[in-house]
């Protein structure tokens, strides 16, 4: 199976590392009660040792853990402000989940985002089942107020040729500010946190290529897709 992964994107958003901190921890503590394979988090790291280390997840901790990825220059270690923070994490366990983040970026060709990379097959699958899936985008939605989300894989998201910082479709794909009527009567939809939550079917096992083109071509036709997240979508 292609890699799958849930990404959120939003555009310019000037933040500081307690805010991004803040939302951080309302979707960890989301997931935490999304799926057991999301309940606790390590850093990474270049050792066995170093990448079994737990993530402390109250606020001071996690806005350091943030802090600690601000854009520096490599010349003078100037901070780039215009390119936020950066950070990531794995959850140290089977079924493997990484997480990357970045936040607080006004530079849009570079943009924001959060990325869980979710393992395929086997234990994978239940990360897959439709009541931990929604639970999933309700976290990464409800914390970060992305422009749009996708549930998708990176062979799903080739196939497309989207432009950057445009929606990918993925199995789910959430779309803010577009009102559930305005999605054709064909696609599964509903609404969903200041947006619409559209299923390209039931469960993943059942989705294809050919079904991902389909719902994109709908939503593409339905003026769905107009909307930007900033910078280049990020899945791998």
């Amino acid at each position: 199976m292609s890699a799958m992964y849930v990404g959120a994107y939003w555009g310019a958003r000037a933040e500081p590392a307690s805010t991004c901190a803040a939302r951080l921890a309302r979707c960890l503590e989301s997931l935490h009660g999304a799926h057991p394979a999301l309940t606790s988090w390590c850093h990474k790291g270049r050792s066995h040792a170093g990448a079994r280390r737990p993530v402390d997840v109250d606020p001071g901790s996690l806005t350091t853990l943030v802090e600690r990825g601000r854009a520096r220059r490599d010349v003078d270690d100037e901070t780039i402000d215009e390119l936020g923070f950066t950070g990531g994490m794995w959850n140290g366990q089977t079924p493997s989940v990484g997480l990357t983040f970045q936040c607080g970026a006004t530079f849009m060709p570079i943009g924001n985002n959060m990325v869980l990379q979710l393992s395929g097959g086997g234990e994978g699958e239940t990360l897959t089942e439709p009541a931990v899936a929604r639970a999933v985008l309700d976290s990464l939605v409800n914390a970060w107020e992305p422009a749009w989300v996708t549930w998708t894989t990176d062979a799903w998201r080739n196939a497309q040729g989207a432009e950057p910082g445009r929606p990918v479709v993925g199995w789910l794909t959430y779309l803010r500010g577009v009102p559930a009527y305005g999605i054709p009567d064909e696609l599964a939809s509903v609404a969903m946190a200041g947006g619409v939550l559209v299923s390209a079917a039931l469960t993943f096992a059942e989705v294809t290529e050919e079904r991902i083109l389909s719902v994109r071509e709908a939503l593409r036709g339905a003026g769905a897709l107009d909307l930007r997240g900033g910078g280049s979508e990020v899945g791998s």
